[in-house]
């Protein structure tokens, strides 16, 4: 196996270049029927990797998670 970037640069010629972010905030969780609270989070978190799986690179942004603790 070889580092970081040799798998990244491998991922992303096998599933594109597309990088998607994970972004929860309250008004999107909202949205999809789903509380502004840990379980919520978790849900919303648990649907977008299952939804990303094709993708090379999936970025969660920080910020939201940090809000719930």
């Amino acid at each position: 196996m070889g580092g970081f970037g040799d798998r990244l640069s491998a991922a992303m010629a096998q599933r594109g270049p597309l990088c998607l972010g994970i972004d929860p905030h309250a008004g999107l969780l909202r949205a999809w029927g789903l509380s502004t609270d840990p379980d919520g989070l978790a849900r919303f978190s648990d649907l977008c990797v299952a939804a990303f799986a094709g993708f090379a690179v999936v970025k969660p942004q920080v910020a939201f998670f940090e809000a719930y603790g």
